[in-house]
């Protein structure tokens, strides 16, 4: 069944005047003076392609599995690591060291 999807995203592209075009960083870039259009089809589509998420559910089902609707998981709940594999929370101790 086809069903809506919403995305709400709010992300900021900065573009700056320079000699030179370059992109300084994922939210910066440098454009030339005499530049009089922008094409941002590849930034619409990478920051559209980041929110909707990789587990598509419909609604009708979200009673049944218990799940909530398009929510991504952190890996960080208590619920996930109950069903993960003992060798990812050793990982997670080294990387909270840090």
């Amino acid at each position: 069944d086809e069903f809506d999807l919403p995305v709400d995203c709010t992300y900021e592209l900065i573009h700056k005047f320079g000699v030179e075009e370059q992109e300084v960083s994922d939210d910066v870039e440098i454009i030339q003076h005499g530049t009089q259009t922008i094409n941002i089809a590849k930034y619409l589509y990478e920051y559209v392609s980041l929110e909707i998420p990789m587990k598509k559910l419909h609604p009708r089902y979200l009673e049944k599995s218990g799940e909530t609707p398009f929510a991504f998981t952190s890996g960080d709940s208590d619920d996930i690591e109950s069903d993960t594999d003992p060798r990812w929370n050793e990982l997670k101790k080294i990387k909270n060291k840090d």
